[in-house]
């Protein structure tokens, strides 16, 4: 007995091995020995050659005895009843077993055990103390389910941040780029290069302060605390996280920005101070519909159905940085239609009927003709329209949006619900 404990140099296992293989075993018929009777019968069946227990060892030398050999278990002949339940450390792997090797400087200790799904792993631990205390850890993370696979705890916050950008695919253009440029700019510079397993609700609450710190908006560190939630989950789901550490960090609510409502006769002088005509019938469309800039620019002739004074809006334009112009659904995507005052019908059947178009043609183009982009609209005409009125330079065009809400609201005296 104690030549095999000395050339396996087990150093512990736990007495609670022997506990389960006894309850496992149950009453069996072995001939001359009909039921387990201990420790040292325990031990005659379970190593080869039947060696004998001496009388002073007790359940922790028989136990490491049976945990140091990767020798099967017998099949014992088993008494007729129900089978009792097996227990969990020979269920798939709660339990962990430590083995000391000799090394050619020092010694070294194995822990092995079977994860979740039953596969055989190890680890290896140069300390008696570290060998045990992440035995104690492994055993608990997989009876709570926390336990994480090594190799994907390992891999590093910008492997997943890639991972989740691929799900990004079907998103809207413009969100996708604004998404990139967030974890480019702002994220990856500082988590790229982090183990993810390593990241902590601490770090992430320092980084958004340093954000903060160093100048960013509350937009900025907002949306940087979304993408960083959104990459962590993916880990999450992936299992090479137990929890998201963004989750419970609470952010001051950025200020709402003001609005800005023109009257009536604002609306009016802002479109006769365009320098074109029918960009003044664009305002007096963005302030009496309530169409956003991408609706209107992406607005076409079939779409207007000036017998009834409606107009359809089915489509919207954005710019987007390495795209140009993309064309998708509008930010609601939901086609409705949106009633026109009379006189405005009336005005964009005139304005047409003096220009050639298509049912396909674009309402409102650029001056030289082709798809009309708002950035350019904006600085070049907008913007010295709004200092030709007299009107403050703040104004936005989708404040011509709320406008519209406004006067609707002044002459009906009740709110509408804008789609």
């Amino acid at each position: 007995m104690e030549e095999r404990l000395s050339r396996t140099e087990v150093v512990w296992a736990g007495p609670e091995l022997l506990d389960d293989y006894v309850a496992l075993l149950g009453p069996v018929d072995r001939g001359d020995r009909n039921t387990v009777g201990g420790p040292a019968d325990l031990a005659r069946r379970c190593v080869p050659g039947g060696a004998r227990v001496a009388p002073g060892d007790g359940a922790h030398d028989v136990a490491r005895l049976i945990a140091s050999n990767d020798y099967p278990f017998p099949a014992p002949k088993r008494a007729s009843g129900p089978r009792p339940p097996l227990p969990l450390n020979l269920r798939g792997g709660a339990m962990a077993s430590i083995a000391k090797r000799q090394l050619a400087r020092g010694v070294a200790f194995d822990v092995r055990y079977r994860d979740p799904n039953g596969r055989a792993r190890k680890r290896t631990l140069r300390r008696a103390e570290d060998a045990r205390s992440f035995a104690k850890t492994v055993e608990a993370e997989i009876v709570r389910g926390d336990y994480l696979r090594p190799a994907l705890a390992r891999t590093r916050f910008d492997r997943w941040a890639d991972e989740w950008m691929l799900s990004t695919a079907d998103l809207r253009p413009e969100t996708r780029v604004g998404y990139e440029s967030m974890l480019r700019v702002n994220v990856l510079p500082h988590f790229g290069g982090w183990l993810v397993s390593h990241i902590e609700t601490v770090h992430v609450r320092q980084y958004l302060a340093d954000l903060r710190a160093a100048g960013a908006g509350p937009g900025t560190v907002r949306s940087a605390r979304k993408i960083l939630r959104l990459v962590l989950a993916t880990a999450v789901e992936g299992g090479a996280l137990r929890a998201n550490p963004c989750i419970g960090i609470r952010l001051a609510r950025s200020e709402p920005t003001e609005m800005a409502f023109l009257t009536m006769d604002e609306v009016l002088t802002l479109a006769s101070a365009m320098r074109r005509p029918e960009y003044g019938l664009l305002v007096r469309l963005a302030a009496l519909s309530g169409l956003r800039a991408g609706e209107i620019g992406a607005l076409r002739v079939a779409r207007l159905d000036l017998h009834r004074s409606r107009v359809e809006v089915a489509e919207a334009v954005g710019e987007v940085t390495g795209h140009g112009l993309v064309y998708g659904p509008p930010k609601t995507y939901e086609r409705r239609s949106v009633p026109l005052p009379s006189a405005l019908a009336e005005e964009l059947g005139a304005y047409l009927a003096d220009r050639p178009h298509q049912p396909q043609d674009f309402v409102f183009t650029a001056p030289g003709g082709g798809p009309l982009r708002h950035h350019n609209f904006y600085r070049r005409h907008f913007k010295p329209a709004l200092e030709a009125a007299g009107l403050p330079g703040t104004i936005r065009f989708h404040d011509l949006r709320h406008t519209c809400a406004a006067l609707l609201i002044n002459a009906t005296r009740r709110p509408i619900r804008w789609q």
